[in-house]
């Protein structure tokens, strides 16, 4: 009972966000919506797959599947580096800045491993309580950086 309330609280607070419930599709994305075709190394396609793998840890949650929770957690703290070039391209962009962005990640990718494991431990009450931190970190950044950042 603990564990339904806590996620009918957490459907709540998504609804409130004004979120798309589009956005919270199991579907698998098509290729020109993923990025696919995008330049490997480029900071829109790994954005793609960091929203398809929350995506998939939300999916996880909401079956109480805590092996999909903890494999798509442990996937976005083990997300793919940008290209050098593109790193080099968000430094010059976001000038003294950069180090709020970089920090933003390591928010995501703490709040990522304390959701994995958790999951590991099979927390649900642990996994949800520390989802916040990982949205928290996304919004965050987004809403400083990504206007600037978009080509």
């Amino acid at each position: 009972m603990k564990h339904l309330a806590l996620l009918a609280s957490l459907s709540i607070a998504l609804l409130a966000s004004g979120a798309p419930l589009s956005a919270c599709s199991s579907r698998a994305p098509d290729a020109a919506a993923s990025g696919a075709n995008a330049a490997p190394g480029g900071l829109k396609p790994l954005m793609v797959g960091l929203a398809d793998r929350l995506h998939a840890l939300h999916d996880g949650l909401w079956r109480e599947d805590l092996g999909a929770v903890g494999a798509a957690a442990t996937a976005v703290a083990q997300h793919p580096k940008v290209s050098p070039e593109e790193r080099g391209r968000i430094q010059r962009t976001l000038g003294e800045d950069f180090p709020r962005f970089a920090a933003a990640d390591g928010q995501v990718h703490d709040a990522a491993v304390a959701i994995a494991d958790a999951a590991a431990a099979k927390d649900l009450d642990g996994v949800v309580g520390r989802l916040g931190a990982l949205e928290a970190g996304c919004v965050s950044c987004h809403t400083q950086f990504r206007a600037r950042l978009r080509r």
